[in-house]
């Protein structure tokens, strides 16, 4: 079963307790779908949930990193203050900011740092599901390689890559060991979520 690997520059907001079952939601700040939807759905889930269910949101970014950053991390959640395509797409349905609070524990995934290049490299290659069966001579070529790419990128968000997310949002249902036990990309809904997590209770 493979791990949950967190990097985190900042707790911005609360501070996540770990629970038997945890849901995570991986968010951009200039991200639509998160504003719109996936966010208010995991802070309804909160509000009624959260004595269950360990629940907590990553703040990264893999593209637009001048609106998705921390400085507008600790915007949003503040006074409500909306960038760029979220705002647009927020005002087309009368919303200057947002129209609801996040309350719920907030986390900033960490930048990574040219010190860094060789950890994240090794993290990825570890996430392979093939890695126990390189040989040593094979996973020095392909961590060098890795390593090749990953200097290549001067905005790179660590938890982002190395649990390689599809993009945002994103979610991932871990255990009590960071293990995790599901996870998926893209819209979702009220009634998914609760599919997803009923199944994982029962365990």
């Amino acid at each position: 079963m493979s791990k949950l690997h967190l990097f985190i520059s900042e707790k911005v907001q609360g501070e996540f307790i770990l629970k038997d079952l945890n849901l995570m939601i991986v968010f951009q700040v200039n991200c639509p779908g998160c504003i719109a939807s996936a966010l208010p759905l995991i802070q309804n889930l909160y509000e009624n949930s959260s004595d269950e269910i360990g629940i907590v949101g990553l703040s990264t970014a893999f593209q637009y990193y001048n609106y998705n950053n921390i400085e507008h991390t600790r915007r949003l959640l503040d006074d409500g203050y909306l960038v760029d395509h979220s705002l647009s797409f927020m005002k087309q349905h009368g919303h200057d900011t947002l129209p609801y609070k996040i309350t719920f524990p907030i986390l900033m995934d960490a930048k990574m740092q040219p010190e860094q290049v060789e950890e994240v490299a090794q993290a990825i290659l570890a996430q392979h599901e093939a890695y126990d069966e390189l040989s040593d001579s094979e996973k020095e070529a392909a961590a060098i390689r890795i390593m090749s790419q990953l200097k290549k990128q001067s905005d790179l968000y660590i938890t982002f890559t190395v649990n390689q997310f599809r993009g945002s949002p994103s979610f991932v249902l871990f255990n009590k060991d960071y293990e995790i036990m599901e996870r998926w990309f893209g819209h979702t809904s009220k009634e998914d979520i609760e599919q997803r997590l009923a199944r994982h209770s029962a365990h």
